[in-house]
């Protein structure tokens, strides 16, 4: 054994070395944001800046690159002036991806009243036609139901609608987002301002983007320009694409996707929007084929957590859940292990892609975090398996919360795929471990009175609230494929669970699927 826990140990400094290494490297000057290393990347786009009003003078902050393996991206922030007064700060990002498909990210945050400042992103433009994702049912906002519009004309000189667009002109494929605008609340939270927001304005120069000059708000604006289609429209992943619907259903910003805010998250509201760190449309988009735009969102969705993952290792919920406060004295920017798991899933899942070795340092940095976090805050079954807390907080390092059955399962189901591609076997016994504390409380899972699993262990030793119809189910089903490439064999216990669950879904006449 001491054998192995060398190799491993000089295996892990080898990759914290080359993390190090990447990361010193690339940061630097660019006069260019734009890559030249594709001739199909949109040409206009070779020399890319926007364009400034004159009212406006514009001192430029810093450009920085942060080189990856399949692209690099690019970042100029700038901050912008009326006379002497300082107004307000703006950024862009900037990628070529590998596709040729020229991606773009526009943040301003206004700092004094005034005029609206209006930047124009230089594409030459010439009328295209466009559709838009239109829900029939305003009660129902899930994308299986949603439908595409009909084709629409744009002309030069018209302002868009608010709300994103896929395009296509004589030569060009484009997805373009309107100005979408947020008043900023506690915790990092958004609020949207639909009354704020712009349409883009289409112009022989470019697009005029009127950005918001009320005081502590920020407007945000993104594309995807592509000189092949993102979009092949017959194939029948149609519905997939839906998913990206950043307009009524979720937010698309630079770090990753908002969500509306749960009514037990403080602050609350029907528009007001948090950053979670699970971004569930570039998952399945990673997986998706048929359209270009999927591995173009899929790619871009997979770095943006790398640049928000705290020095712990993990990425924090800030709003403050008002169930757990009250429940356990947890405050805002906790630990979500489920969250959190799906998102080193999907690193991880997009390291095995495109072998980026800085995906793989960001999933081990989890996932030294969440082994502290499993051999501290679990409880132990009577064969020494564990059940770990769902959530933790920094302030409060001795709390033990409840332990879902969902995110038990997705937390082995990570350590068995880490495990698979490190052969690190610590990830490997401490997923033992979490499979042993379900197998021993196996039969306690199951609701005498309903006939579903229980959702919890709950931190009185009892079992209770109500489960997922099916989260836990995919998660059982994941878990036995797993254990099957690894041992060649299913677990009796999870068949057992996968039996109840399946039963109650069939009684109630709900799809297993």
């Amino acid at each position: 054994m001491r054998g192995k826990k060398k190799r491993f140990y000089e295996r892990k400094w080898l990759r914290i070395t080359m993390m190090a290494l990447l990361l010193a490297v690339p940061f630097r000057e660019e006069a260019n944001p734009v890559l030249a290393n594709s001739t199909e990347s949109v040409q206009q786009e070779s020399a890319w800046r926007p364009i400034f009003p004159p009212s406006v003078t514009v001192v430029e902050d810093f450009t920085t690159t942060h080189a990856y393996s399949p692209f690099s991206e690019v970042k100029t922030a700038w901050t912008l002036y009326r006379q002497s007064t300082k107004i307000g700060s703006l950024s862009i990002t900037t990628s070529t991806l590998p596709s040729g498909t020229f991606y773009y990210f526009l943040r301003y945050e206004s700092l004094s009243k005034g005029e609206p400042v209006v930047v124009t992103l230089p594409f030459s433009l010439e009328a295209f036609s466009y559709r838009t994702i239109v829900y029939p049912d305003p009660k129902s906002l899930h994308y299986q139901t949603s439908t595409w519009s009909e084709p629409q004309e744009a002309q030069l000189h018209t302002t868009l609608h608010k709300e994103p667009v896929f395009a296509d002109d004589s030569s060009r494929s484009l997805i373009l987002g309107y100005v979408d605008v947020y008043e900023k609340q506690p915790n990092e939270v958004r609020k949207e301002r639909y009354d704020l927001a712009k349409g883009i304005h289409l112009t022989p120069a470019g697009m005029e983007l009127a950005l918001s000059p009320v005081p502590g708000t920020i407007s945000e604006a993104w594309g995807f320009v592509g000189t092949k289609p993102l979009i092949s429209w017959s194939t029948p992943e149609m519905v997939d694409l839906r998913m990206g619907d950043f307009y009524r259903v979720r937010k698309w910003t630079r770090e990753g996707l908002l969500l509306p805010t749960p009514s037990t998250y403080s602050p609350s509201s029907q528009i007001s929007f948090w950053l979670n760190p699970y971004n569930a449309v570039g998952e399945k988009f990673l997986r998706t084929s048929g359209s270009a735009f999927f591995e173009d969102f899929a790619l871009v969705s997979l770095y943006a957590p790398l640049s928000w993952q705290n020095s712990h290792g993990y990425w924090f919920t800030s709003p403050k859940s008002t169930w757990l406060s009250k429940e356990y004295g947890i405050d805002r920017y906790f630990f979500d292990t489920r969250f959190n798991t799906d998102t080193a899933m999907f690193l991880l899942n997009g390291y095995k892609k495109y072998q980026d070795p800085l995906l793989l340092a960001s999933v081990e940095r989890y996932a030294e975090y969440f082994s502290k976090h499993a051999m501290t805050k679990h409880f132990v079954t009577k064969n020494g398996g564990y059940l770990v807390a769902d959530y933790a907080h920094e302030a409060n390092p001795k709390t033990k919360t409840h332990v879902s059955l969902n995110h038990q399962l997705a937390e082995m189901n990570f350590l068995y795929e880490l495990y698979k591609t490190t052969a690190n076997e610590e990830y490997l016994s401490l997923a033992e471990k979490l499979r042993q504390g379900v197998v021993d409380t196996a039969p306690a899972w199951e609701n005498k009175k309903t006939g579903d699993l229980h959702y919890a262990y709950l931190v009185n030793g009892t079992y209770g609230l109500t489960d997922y119809p099916l989260l836990t189910l995919k998660d059982l089903r994941y878990s036995q494929h797993l254990l099957e490439s690894i041992y060649a064999a299913r677990e009796p216990q999870f068949d057992l669970l996968i039996q109840v669950k399946e039963a109650y879904l069939r009684k109630n006449g709900m799809p297993l699927y």
